[in-house]
């Protein structure tokens, strides 16, 4: 371990040229380091760089700066890999994998994110070469990344098996077999998570362990349970539900009479009987369904779109042929019929839809028209094309 020289100055006013300097609780040790040029650890255990030097090498150089079990007391964030593999279907996996890497990083970091399907090689490479603009590190997340790697495989493995010190690539795939060549480079440099769809059976200790980590509540088995079957393997959703349902639990205890209780699952019912008309290919009664919402619950308007995008997306996986046992809970017997309305609509009317309703969601947060109206105007749409 190199020599530590105490200091009761702030770790600003040392001399980061020289060395690291990193915050205890009672006092600042500076940390020579010659190789880390102006990067050294704030008192939130950031580290904190010259904007001439920057890049996250410097900071996987600091943090070898010392023996951490050999400096009790002492705040490091662990660096980050240059690269990641997010792999799987479950989108909630994903971003809560994205959001600890963006932990890792400094709070400076610029996070760049591009489309797959559409970006080209050369310009994700000059991202994560260039330094931001305030002078910290890049995070270049490619999403629905499978095409991307298909079409640049040669060079994007010449990249990954020599990535650059300024910028952390991470790529969100639907698959990546293991016996790839970009598979073992990504795990040999960096990490390859799974973030595969839970199975039903799965469900109940993943409710358990995601409240007590995230939400600080306990919930005993029977209540896991059902929630598990109230809302099925859509991770986004139930955790949702726990945060809200952490508000009403008693002593931060969550039982499933306390889950029956909760006035938000009645209503979540019926939007989803709502969408699951749409799903049947009846939208004059979806159309029914939301004038009587309405009515009963002022509030839907603003659940509405939320629903709407979760329908449009459940017939994006099918038309793209992905995985549908995450589906089989919300639909059962309902599901083949909503396979042919799926694919009676296609590719290009889905998009169509994904604008229309993203333009309503515009328009009701820009305060032109009315959100229920725009919602009606909606399932009209879908009506009429059906018809």
């Amino acid at each position: 371990m190199p020599h530590a020289a105490w200091s009761g100055a702030p770790a600003e006013h040392a001399s980061p040229d020289r060395g690291v300097s990193v915050h205890t609780s009672t006092a600042a040790i500076h940390l020579p380091c010659p190789s880390v040029g102006g990067s050294y650890l704030d008192m939130t255990g950031q580290t904190t760089r010259s904007p001439a030097i920057g890049g996250i090498e410097l900071s996987r150089r600091a943090a070898c700066a010392f023996d951490p079990v050999q400096s009790p007391g002492i705040n490091i964030v662990m660096p980050a890999k240059p690269v990641y593999a997010l792999v799987g279907e479950e989108s909630f996996l994903q971003l809560q994998k994205l959001a600890e890497i963006r932990a890792e990083l400094p709070r400076d970091t610029q996070v760049v994110d591009v489309d797959g399907e559409q970006s080209q090689l050369a310009d994700v490479l000059d991202e994560l070469r260039s330094f931001a603009m305030f002078g910290g590190g890049k995070l270049v997340v490619v999403r629905d990344a499978d095409d991307f790697v298909s079409r640049f495989r040669d060079k994007l493995e010449d990249y990954v098996a020599s990535p650059c010190d300024s910028g952390v690539l991470v790529l969100r795939l639907r698959s990546l077999p293991k016996t790839q060549r970009i598979f073992k480079l990504i795990s040999k440099v960096g990490q390859v998570h799974e973030c595969a769809p839970l199975k039903q059976h799965q469900l109940p200790a993943w409710i358990v362990n995601r409240a007590k980590t995230a939400h600080k509540l306990t919930v005993d088995r029977s209540a896991a349970a059902l929630l598990a079957e109230l809302i099925g393997a859509d991770l986004g959703r139930i955790d949702n539900e726990l945060a809200k349902l952490a508000l009403q639990a008693p002593a931060g205890k969550l039982t499933s009479e306390t889950v029956l209780a909760a006035v938000s699952f009645q209503r979540e019912q019926q939007m989803w009987d709502l969408t699951n008309e749409l799903a049947m290919g009846r939208p004059v009664e979806a159309l029914k369904r939301w004038r009587h919402l309405v009515q009963l619950d002022s509030s839907a308007e603003f659940r509405a779109v939320t629903w709407l995008t979760m329908w449009l997306e459940d017939m994006d996986t099918i038309l793209r042929g992905g995985d549908l046992g995450k589906m089989s809970w919300k639909y059962r017997d309902h599901l083949p019929q909503f396979i042919k309305v799926a694919r009676s609509f296609g590719r290009q009317r889905l998009r169509l839809d994904v604008d229309l309703l993203a333009e309503m969601d515009l328009r009701a947060k820009s305060g032109l028209g009315d959100a229920a109206t725009n919602v009606e105007q909606f399932i009209l749409s879908l009506a009429a094309t059906s018809a």
